[in-house]
């Protein structure tokens, strides 16, 4: 067999090239095609397998033919994505057994379904990390395999998007977790949460709701506290509202007794009574009894009150904040005067939007502070409080480091080219109720947005869109919709029997030319005929079609497939890009295809 010129060159060129490409592409191209391929693959590749982003094709000759004789060498995966995280996990799942090795899990999926695929693996696993694409509840299953005693090296467990219910004691048993990233629906849930973490040494925690249930939280033992959780070193605990009268007390409270912390971070999205915070109080009640502490940052909204600013921001102004803490805060109100924000520098948040409504009133604890948002906040929300005022470009240039802005009702019709405002790093818009009078379309938005790549909308939006009846060739050969490869549309109304309804749909498909990835989310039922209609549009109206992924799926539980459904969207996919190019998933709530 002749040796090629590339064959010959040295393990250390081959492992400088292949840096440059994806790991399962890596298997894909090099492996079996000899033994010295083989070799390197096996000690240099299979300890951390990153097999997420690629194409159906790839991803599954990898499945079928390479991962058989590697599964048992993987430390370490990572798969499932926004786009195809059901069918990569569905088509992996055969191999889970095979992980004998597997210490390390990082999973991205869509519902819980996808997820209870892997749960069996959590007790050999030393660290799992799930991301969900959408905020769901948990169930008491998923609770019972990540709650457990059976694995004693089970150390570092996060769920983002995924809110746990802990009402049901009897799922939980003490586990040997020690870093800990959770969302909760209650308070009182997390003081159940520490009677099952003994060991845990970072927990990072979410909480919706402040429930006020005077038996479970008013009388309970506090003061055992620093016996339950005795490592306990690093607490960052959020709550999106506080709204009774003695919550914040019962916060304080907590934190008192958790005497072995050396890192907090304290966040309330709102609370209700701005007079229980200031930096006299928050120095006695809260940090005075944390000798081991060292890093302290906080962030508060509230109701604005005038007479409040100057009195709150005088409590920082002295030697303990500014000499023995070496901490700048800093306070301003937004434009419209309704909440008020206080908080720590350096700003330590990355999902909290406090620059929505512009800035007025600043103060701070140091005049020498000047105002700096240097976060890189990943989604923000011009207006977020106040959606019926118009956004102008001094609210928008705030938003320069975000990388994901959302659209409410009338808020961008102000909006305007004459303020020469460029976001080059904004590359997802997501559009929900705007009005009528939306300035979406026009060149300007264009203008401001150079780099966007993804628009998620949604049903109202469109239908208003398609409803002004703008020219076609206007929005058809605007630059914001040639530029958008990936398109979600949301909470769809259609139906199989209203055509005129259903056209605007169609008609604002049409629109975009470039798109790769189209998610349709039904809010009802998925129509057959919409199903149908929508592949002919994008399929075969189209010579060149660039679609790798598209998905039609249904939050209701309405969707049932058919055989019918089945063979005309495997006709259909077949028809246009062969039968060996694309992965039809079919299930009760959603069908997709993955090129």
């Amino acid at each position: 067999m002749s040796i090629t010129t590339f064959e010959i060159l040295p393990n250390e060129i081959l492992l400088e090239i292949f840096y440059y490409i994806k790991r399962a592409e890596i298997f894909y191209l090099f492996f079996h095609q000899n033994t010295r391929f083989n070799r390197l693959l096996l000690n240099y590749y299979t300890n951390d397998i990153d097999i997420r982003y690629t194409s159906y094709k790839a991803f599954n000759y990898f499945c079928s033919n390479i991962m058989p004789s590697i599964a048992a060498n993987i430390i370490s995966v990572t798969l499932g994505y926004e786009h195809c995280s059901t069918e990569q996990l569905y088509l992996l799942s055969n191999t889970c057994l095979s992980f004998r090795s597997l210490k390390h899990l990082n999973l991205h999926c869509r519902q819980e379904q996808d997820l209870e695929l892997y749960l069996k693996l959590v007790e050999s696993l030393y660290s799992l990390t799930v991301t969900i694409s959408g905020h769901i509840s948990l169930s008491d299953n998923t609770t019972r395999c990540i709650f457990n005693n059976k694995n004693f090296l089970f150390k570092e467990c996060s769920i983002i998007n995924g809110v746990f219910s802990l009402k049901n004691k009897r799922y939980l048993s003490t586990c040997f977790i020690q870093c800990l990233t959770i969302e909760l629906e209650f308070y009182g849930q997390l003081l159940v949460l520490f009677d099952f973490i003994p060991y845990i040494k970072i927990l990072s925690t979410k909480l919706k709701w402040f429930d006020f249930d005077p038996h479970s939280i008013i009388n309970y033992d506090y003061k055992a506290l620093h016996m339950k959780i005795s490592q306990l070193s690093s607490l960052k605990l959020q709550f999106n509202q506080i709204i009774f009268a003695n919550a914040y007390d019962l916060i304080e409270l907590l934190i008192q007794h958790i005497v072995s912390l050396e890192y907090l971070t304290l966040s309330i999205g709102y609370l209700s009574e701005p007079s229980a915070i200031d930096g006299r109080r928050i120095e006695i009640n809260l940090l005075s009894t944390l000798l081991n502490l060292i890093d302290f940052n906080f962030y508060f909204r509230f109701s604005y009150k005038n007479q409040q600013i100057k009195s709150i921001i005088s409590s920082f102004k002295n030697d303990y904040w500014l000499l023995k803490r070496k901490q700048k805060i800093i306070c301003y109100t937004d434009v419209c005067q309704n909440d008020f924000y206080l908080y720590s520098l350096p700003f330590s948040f990355c999902d909290i939007d406090c620059i929505s409504n512009g800035i007025t009133n600043y103060k701070t604890n140091d005049d020498d502070c000047k105002f700096q948002f240097n976060s890189i906040i990943p989604i923000g929300t011009p207006n977020a409080f106040d959606l019926y005022w118009p956004v102008d470009a001094k609210v928008l240039s705030m938003f320069k480091n975000v990388k994901c802005l959302k659209f409410y009702l009338g808020s961008c019709s102000s909006i305007n080219k004459s303020s020469m405002l460029r976001l080059k790093n904004v590359n997802t818009v997501i559009c929900k109720y705007l009005t009528p009078d939306q300035q979406l379309f026009e060149q300007h938005f264009s203008y401001i947005f150079p780099n966007v790549r993804v628009l998620k909308i949604d049903d109202v939006s469109i239908y208003r869109i398609v409803g002004k009846q703008l020219a076609f060739d206007h929005i058809k050969n605007n630059y914001f919709v040639k530029q958008v490869i990936e398109l979600h549309l949301n909470n769809l109304e259609v139906n199989d029997v209203d055509d005129e309804k259903n056209n605007y749909l169609l008609e604002f498909l049409q629109y975009f030319s470039n798109i790769q990835i189209l998610a349709l989310e039904f809010a009802n039922k998925i129509p057959i005929k919409i199903i149908q209609s929508v592949l002919e549009v994008l399929l075969l109206s189209n010579k060149r079609c660039l679609l790798s992924f598209i998905q039609f799926y249904s939050w209701n539980n309405n969707f049932v497939i058919t055989k019918n459904v089945a063979e005309i969207f495997q006709r259909l996919l077949i028809e246009h890009f062969g039968n060996d190019n694309c992965y039809i998933h079919i299930e009760r709530y959603y069908l997709s295809f993955w090129r």
